[in-house]
């Protein structure tokens, strides 16, 4: 199943409710799970909608008293909670969000501060029975907080087959445009071999910039994919229908794309390609160093 995470960040879509309504009542998506990560004051407006559209959604507590909730593929989420000082005024814990949500963002680059500590938050999500969802700048940071034996005990068997990762790379937070795909893959791997290496069948997702004219090379690569305000974009919930038709129909078209430096207009324009793969881009060298190497024969 693919992941589609849609981060709301601080905003609220007009018309959301129904376009949301539309989407439930017409959903025959099986190979894609939803979550959606909204604000908190958004939490309660959206379980009374995911409660009409009876077996979309499964709060914690639902899940324990229904067995059919492990076949939802859509989950609600919240974007934060306090794992320090949780019982401080003003203070939102993980224990007052288990019967909202399953989810919990944890460790995004927007509410980290200088002493937050990314082990400390996702346990504190885990020992109230919800699921972290875990930003990584890099596959060390992974391999720090699974090192630490007190996140892995406090692992159930369910939350291990349910945890998620989003790589989120430092240098291209906030940026317009997504991470280079071959500056992923070594990542990607490194997550996905810690992850094998402990027993946990967790999903890999990527997160930054993402919007429906790049998703696709991410797509080919990745378990899922993090949006960010372009889930309040009316294009969001077609291009759940897209995603889904392309996984369907098996369309590779990182793998089928073509290299040949004469369809860009610069040696730049192509190495900045974000959809080549590693070995593409290596390609990619190539052409434009021939390219450049035939030019410079024939001016002599």
């Amino acid at each position: 199943m693919f992941f589609v995470i849609s981060n709301w960040k601080g905003f609220l879509r007009p018309n959301f409710e129904q376009d949301l309504n539309v989407f439930l009542k017409q959903n025959k998506i099986d190979n894609i799970t939803n979550i959606f990560a909204v604000p908190f004051v958004s939490l309660n407006m959206l379980n009374e909608v995911f409660s009409y559209h009876k077996k979309s959604i499964y709060t914690y507590s639902e899940q324990k008293n229904n067995p059919t909730a492990e076949d939802s593929n859509i989950f609600l989420s919240a974007q934060n909670s306090n794992y320090v000082g949780k019982n401080s005024t003003g203070n939102i814990s993980s224990s007052m969000l288990k019967d909202l949500c399953t989810h919990i963002l944890c460790g995004h680059s927007e509410t980290r501060s200088e002493k937050y500590s990314l082990s400390e938050h996702a346990i504190d999500i885990i020992t109230n029975n919800l699921i972290p969802i875990i930003f990584v700048e890099n596959h060390l940071e992974l391999y720090k907080l699974i090192e630490n034996k007190s996140f892995i005990k406090s692992l159930s068997d369910k939350q291990i087959n349910k945890l998620t990762v989003i790589l989120e790379p430092k240098h291209y937070i906030g940026k317009a445009s997504a991470a280079p795909i071959h500056e992923l893959e070594e990542d990607f791997k490194q997550i996905k071999n810690l992850l094998k290496e402990r027993n946990i069948e967790g999903k890999v997702c990527y997160g930054g910039s993402l919007n429906k004219e790049n998703i696709w090379p991410y797509v080919d690569l990745f378990d899922g994919i993090c949006f960010g305000r372009f889930s309040l974009s009316t294009d969001f919930f077609p291009t759940i229908y897209e995603i889904s038709s392309y996984l369907k129909n098996n369309k590779y078209q990182n793998s089928n794309k073509s290299l040949d430096s004469n369809t860009y207009k610069n040696k730049q324009d192509l190495l900045n390609d974000n959809s080549l793969t590693k070995e593409n881009h290596n390609t990619a060298k190539n052409l434009t160093n021939n390219k450049s190497q035939n030019t410079e024969a024939r001016d002599k």
